[in-house]
């Protein structure tokens, strides 16, 4: 995958924390990545397969550098707004034995971070 991708989509996730009012305002769906990243990059491909290796990719990099996870802020669209397995499973949780409120309480944690640290902590 390219690291153009990886840039771009670093891009609208710091571009959506920096501008929103919440952070659940900057939440953004995988469909809504998607489609940003298919505007800024037609050359990335088919999102499912890059989306996601950018997704691993952004997520190593802030646990290398010790900064807030940037990837939580990608949520599914149904009504619990909350990441994919993945995410749970490169934190260390078991997505299919964790209950909602142990992943809601889990999600607000990266969530509260990087709202706090959204202006110095995710410039790469």
């Amino acid at each position: 995958m390219s690291c153009q991708c990886n840039n771009a989509a670093w891009k609208i996730l710091v571009d959506r924390l920096k501008k929103a009012q919440s952070v659940h305002d900057a939440c953004i769906t995988y469909m809504d990545l998607a489609k940003n990243l298919n505007q800024s990059l037609s050359q990335c491909g088919n999102y499912h397969f890059v989306g996601q290796q950018a997704l691993d990719c952004i997520q190593a990099y802030c646990c290398v550098n010790k900064i807030p996870d940037l990837t939580a802020l990608v949520i599914h669209k149904n009504g619990d707004h909350l990441p994919g397995n993945d995410f749970w499973r490169r934190h260390g949780l078991d997505p299919t034995v964790a209950n909602p409120n142990q992943k809601q309480s889990f999600h607000q944690a990266p969530l509260e971070s990087l709202w706090h640290h959204r202006n110095s902590s995710c410039e790469k």
